[in-house]
């Protein structure tokens, strides 16, 4: 499957060119090994590639070339952590992502970050059939939500002008919690509907998501929810504690 014409794509932004140095097989991975140039600059790359199901998983790393004992150490260290996880390929592979505080959750390629970083609250927004949404992420210190009347009280701190309309058990993975659909208003007295989901996470956080449209609507639980909304909400995972957002 390697072929020399495949790999040429792989390492094309190395415009000094490349060489396979070798490739070996290690347990259930493939391992070549590169030296690549750039800029006058001689580095080293590695790839590793592993099955997963019918999943193809590649991992490349690339450091400078008077370092190799760095490259082993990052292909160790990457290679443990480096994780399939299923419930995000529900979205289109190209999709951005938001990896950070122990959640998962993708969004269209489309939509532009408002604000956020790696351990703070995340904002993203965009179009979902000509109505615009914010997407709202981030997890905090949290009692598990058990019954519904927490997940009311819940709503009513976080969003004190909201009034919950519809709200279901929601689960993900091994997560177990929440979603519920709500009405709310604006400071100049607009309305906005929106969705929150709620996962209860692995020592007392609790990961929230809030889908939130600029401009009023129906129940979006007591609808059919549009299916990029959908989508979006079925990748969202307890997922460990890896951080930032990737395209």
């Amino acid at each position: 499957y390697y072929t020399p014409e495949l790999l040429s794509g792989a390492w094309a932004q190395y415009t000094g060119g490349w060489r396979e140095l070798d490739r070996r097989v290690d347990g259930d991975a493939l391992i070549i090994n590169f030296e690549l140039s750039f800029s006058d600059q001689t580095y080293l790359g590695r790839q590793i590639s592993s099955l997963d199901g019918e999943w193809l998983k590649v991992l490349r790393i690339v450091t400078p070339n008077n370092n190799p004992d760095l490259l082993d150490r990052l292909s160790d260290r990457l290679r443990a952590e480096f994780t399939l996880w299923r419930s995000s390929l529900a979205a289109p592979l190209d999709w951005k992502t938001i990896a950070d505080s122990g959640y998962l959750i993708r969004y269209p390629t489309d939509w532009t970050q408002v604000s956020g970083g790696v351990g703070r609250p995340y904002t993203v927004s965009g179009l979902v059939d000509g109505v615009r949404y914010r997407l709202t992420t981030r997890a905090e210190s949290s009692a598990p939500l058990q019954v519904e009347e927490q997940v009311r009280t819940w709503l009513q701190n976080a969003l004190p002008r909201a009034q919950a309309q519809t709200i279901q058990p929601f689960s993900s993975g091994d997560a177990a919690g929440w979603q519920a659909s709500y009405q709310d208003v604006d400071a100049d007295g607009n309305r906005r509907n929106g969705l929150v989901l709620l996962l209860n996470g692995p020592d007392e956080a609790l990961l929230v998501a809030i889908l939130q449209s600029e401009q009023g609507g129906a129940d979006v639980l007591a609808d059919e929810l549009p299916e990029t909304l959908k989508r979006i909400r079925d990748t969202f995972i307890a997922a460990g504690a890896a951080g930032g957002t990737t395209p």
